[in-house]
């Protein structure tokens, strides 16, 4: 999903629920927020979560959550990773279910695909989502009342 579908989808959320957009966020990212987190986790983040906070933020999106490349964040993307390193393996932890599992990009020679994996913590694995990215993995979750 390009960026254009996905701002699409968020403004429609937007005007029909705008109460599901009312909860405590981080301010959109800079670019030195970005490239010192990915220094900090010595991992390249993807183009859309980039693209992702810079223009929305982080914290509570609708009905999900996106960490935050802020390092005093509650929500802090780098606080997150180093709390769970033995979850964290070869990913970089973005978002939880709220039930214990987390979300995540694998990480090859320091660069993270765009492709959601997710950290079921009943069985400690890593499993491979139907999320191509970013954008389809909030627009199939956090934008949906289920």
């Amino acid at each position: 999903m390009n960026f254009d579908e996905f701002t699409e989808i968020v403004n429609e959320r937007m005007l029909s629920n705008p109460i599901w957009f009312q909860l405590r966020e981080d301010a959109p990212s800079e670019l030195n927020d970005l490239s010192s987190m990915e220094d900090a986790l010595n991992a390249q983040l993807p183009d859309e979560y980039k693209k992702f906070v810079s223009t929305y933020g982080s914290g509570h999106f609708a009905f999900g959550i996106v960490y935050s490349p802020n390092p005093c964040s509650e929500l802090s993307l780098y606080g997150i990773n180093m709390k769970n390193k033995s979850i964290r393996q070869d990913h970089v932890l973005f978002s939880e279910s709220g039930t214990g599992d987390y979300y995540g990009f694998r990480t090859t020679e320091s660069k993270c695909s765009s492709r959601v994996s997710f950290f079921d913590h009943e069985s400690e694995t890593w499993h491979e989502t139907d999320h191509s990215d970013l954008f389809c993995f909030l627009s199939e979750t956090a934008l949906r009342n289920r």
